[in-house]
This record gives C-alpha cells, sequence and structure tokens, in this order.
C-alpha cells in the first residue's frame, strides 16, 4: 500500500459509507488510503431490507452490500467490531474502544442514528429492545423461534419501521399487536383516512392495532423481575376501544418510535452541533478536513431519515474528495441540494406513497376513493400548485407529484393529476363512473 496517499479514515459502515466508497472507487481509484471503523462486526449490509431477512424472505448474501473480498480487492482496510471512542481533532487521532488509535489526513463521520428509548418505567427489561441493527435482528428472530408461540409480540410505534416489523414477525406466524401514540398510523406520511384504511388492511392480517394509546409502563414478570411480562396501556383520548386491555400480556416489546442522531463522537470532538453534526452543502464540517454524511448531520436544519438524500450526500463527498477541492470557499461541483422525495412501501400486502408535507391549514384538498377496490388518494394544492399527496391501493401515475412540487407547478386540471394514470379512457372525468368518488 502506498503510504503517500492521504489516509481517509471512515467512522461507520452503513449504507452512506458503503456509497461513499463504490463511488470513490469509480472516481478516484488509488487516490486515498482509506480505513474504515465500524462498531457492528459484520460487513455493511442494507438496513432497508431488515424485516425481510428477519422473517426469511432474503438469504444473509442478499442482505449484504459488500462481500468481503470486495473491500480486500480495492485495498479498503476494514476495523470491525470496535467502535470508535474518541477524537483530537488537533492530532488528527482517532481512539477506539479497545485502546487501538489511527490517525488521518481526512475523516468522515457517517455515525447514523441511535432508536428512541421511551422514558418509561421498565424500557432496561430483558426482553424490550429496538430493530436497528442485523444483531437485533438476530436477537428478535431467536425470540420469535423459542418456543413461546402463544405468547404476544408487542411494536411499540405505528410508524414505517414499526408496521414492517409488526408484518414480519405476523408472517413468521406470532401474535403480533401495534401500539401507536397518536390518532392513527404513519400520521406523518399519511392523513387520517388513509391511516384508518391502512390500519383495517393490517388488522385484516390478523394484526392487533390500537391507536390513540400511550405505553405507560413496561411491566416485569413477579417470578424473573428483570424479564419483561407485559405493557401497561392507557387511552389518550375517548376514541379507544372498549376491548383496550389496562396490560398487554408479551414477552417481548420492539420499540419503533423514531431516531435520533449519533453525534455524541462528534460533540465531544468539539465540532458544532445542533440537533446533528452541522455541515454545509459540501458536507463539510466546522473543523477543517472532517466531514459528515447521512443520519447523523443536517444541512441548513433538515435531517435525514431516508437513503436518496444519503446517498445524494455521498456522491457529493465522493467528487469533493476525488477533485481535491475539500479546502475551498466554494468547490466548482456539485453540491447538496434540497429535493421533495417520496415515501413508497408495500405494508401488508397494500401500496403506500406519501410525498409532500401534509398541511394543517390549507383547506382545499381532492380525495378519490374507490370504496369496492380499497383505493384512495387525496391531493392537497395552495395557489394552484400542489404541496402534499397521499395514495394507497393502486398508485399508478403518482411518481410525478414530487417534480410538481418541487419545481411549483401550475395544475389548470388536478382532477385529471389526482386520475392520472388511474382510470380508463371512458372513466376520465366528467364522464359516468361507477363505486367512484372524487370529492373537494
Amino acid at each position: 500500500m502506498n503510504r503517500s496517499r492521504p489516509h481517509l479514515l471512515i467512522v461507520g459502515n452503513g449504507m452512506a459509507t458503503n456509497r461513499l466508497l463504490t463511488q470513490l472507487q469509480l472516481l478516484a481509484p488509488d487516490s486515498f488510503r482509506i480505513t474504515v471503523i465500524g462498531q457492528e462486526k459484520v460487513p455493511a449490509y442494507n438496513r432497508i431490507l431488515l424485516t425481510p431477512w428477519l422473517n426469511g424472505e432474503i438469504s444473509t448474501e442478499e442482505l449484504r452490500l459488500q462481500d468481503t473480498e470486495w473491500y480486500t480487492r480495492q485495498e479498503i482496510n476494514m476495523h470491525l467490531g470496535d467502535g470508535a471512542a474518541g477524537i483530537d481533532v488537533k492530532e488528527k487521532k482517532l481512539r477506539c474502544e479497545s485502546g487501538r488509535e489511527f490517525d488521518w489526513d481526512l475523516l468522515v463521520l457517517a455515525t447514523g442514528s441511535q432508536a428512541l428509548i421511551p422514558p418509561v418505567p421498565g424500557h432496561d427489561l430483558e426482553g424490550v429492545m429496538c430493530l436497528r441493527t442485523q444483531n437485533d435482528a438476530a436477537v428478535l428472530r431467536r425470540r420469535c423461534s423459542g418456543g413461546r408461540v402463544k405468547s404476544e409480540i408487542a411494536v411499540v410505534g405505528g410508524g414505517v419501521l414499526g408496521l414492517e416489523a409488526a408484518c414480519a414477525i405476523n408472517a413468521m406466524g406470532l401474535p403480533v399487536t401495534v401500539i401507536h401514540r397518536d390518532g392513527w398510523l404513519m400520521n406523518r406520511q399519511l392523513d387520517k383516512e388513509a391511516g384508518e384504511q391502512l390500519a383495517d388492511a393490517i388488522r385484516a392480517r390478523g394484526i392487533k392495532v390500537y391507536t390513540g394509546v400511550n405505553c405507560t409502563k413496561f411491566i416485569a414478570s413477579k417470578k424473573m423481575p428483570s424479564v419483561l411480562r407485559g405493557v401497561e396501556l392507557l387511552p389518550l383520548d375517548n376514541s379507544a376501544p372498549d376491548t383496550l386491555p389496562q396490560q398487554l400480556p408479551c414477552h417481548t416489546a420492539v420499540l419503533a418510535i423514531g431516531i435520533k442522531p449519533e453525534i455524541s463522537l462528534a460533540k465531544a470532538a468539539g465540532l458544532t452541533c445542533e440537533r446533528a453534526i452541522v455541515v454545509d452543502e459540501w458536507m463539510r464540517t466546522s473543523a477543517e478536513n472532517i466531514f459528515a454524511l447521512g443520519e447523523c448531520c443536517q444541512i441548513n436544519r433538515e435531517m435525514f431519515g431516508l437513503v436518496a438524500p444519503v446517498y445524494q450526500q455521498a456522491d457529493v463527498l465522493a467528487s469533493l474528495l476525488a477533485d481535491g477541492k475539500w479546502q475551498r470557499a466554494n468547490p466548482a461541483q456539485c453540491c447538496y441540494k434540497t429535493k421533495t422525495l417520496a415515501t413508497r412501501l408495500k405494508v401488508a400486502g397494500l401500496d403506500v406513497y406519501s410525498v409532500g408535507l401534509i398541511p394543517d391549514n390549507i383547506s382545499r384538498s381532492l380525495i378519490w376513493r374507490d370504496r369496492s377496490q380499497g383505493h384512495y388518494r387525496r391531493m392537497w394544492l395552495h395557489n394552484n400548485q400542489v404541496v402534499a399527496a397521499v395514495a394507497m391501493g393502486d398508485t399508478d401515475g403518482v411518481s410525478e407529484y414530487a417534480s410538481l412540487i418541487d419545481q411549483h407547478t401550475q395544475c389548470s386540471d388536478p382532477i385529471s393529476l389526482l386520475l392520472g394514470g388511474q382510470l380508463p379512457a371512458d372513466q376520465q372525468p366528467g364522464r359516468k363512473t361507477s363505486g367512484r368518488d372524487v370529492a373537494a
């Protein structure tokens, strides 16, 4: 290995780092000596596919982003199973938990995020867990196959991750209950009607769903005080069903209530941090030759939890490093630009789509329903411009919504746009439709 090349040290071995490495190999092969510090012992994997891996839909090989030989071929030094413990910005040294030290010329922080743990009594009991890593998924898999087939599993949180986990557990044949604090599922992405329709689809699969309910305590077993035996539930309003139990017996509670950026390393090193590590549009932190990307950073107060913007950041940083212009005040190449991103997934066999921020102070919206087929769409407009949209069931023709929002495009025929690609020619707006209705 040529030690005359700058040493690029990367902390974190997730999807952001993998994208950065692959782009660097395309743009600037052999330009850096690269070392990756990873707290987990396994090679980088696709975190989005953890729930399919959990219930056996995909293999470990399909979960991985690269095989171990790839890193060897690229001469990338992987230091796994030993997380970073401290950074000396002045001396350009990083210390790992084992005490081993690494120096660097350029440092990238891709430390990701941690699952939020609610400040609820009993959250540290055995059986209360999160689902953020492959090891978490492996632990949950063992608990699901540990002979407790008749014992309930609770999923606390009715967002994307919580619902995916619940469906994966259900597919393994175990009884599972979703407990969600807000009034409807996926309340950050969906309106009330869509969230309630999603809940009906999930209940149809045999999964219990309680919304508007708070988990106030994790209850310990009387015989084994360190082990979970149930959760205590409290309705937040009068809409809770009469069947809501005060205590839900369960041997496992999966917490999926959100994430927080992992910034402890950067904060201790004196880097500028707010809710996340503050970086500019070229992923540069407040310290020279130190960069950050992914869920651990923020750009103009924007934070990140989706893959698309993280990959854009990795591409920007790879270009910056490849061109060697990271110390210029305004590098003459692409920078990170905020884009409207859509959430598209399949939950309980139902296609779900959401884009934009659903407004709470703009009254004009268009709704289309096909009750016989279970399809639903809603579009919010302001000054004849689309600002948000949701779709469930049939999501054909919705891909253009994000670009329309980004470009502030004037919409002269919003009804046609709402139904775009959905109806045959003889059922377009102005013609009689059967079993469908459009409401403004």
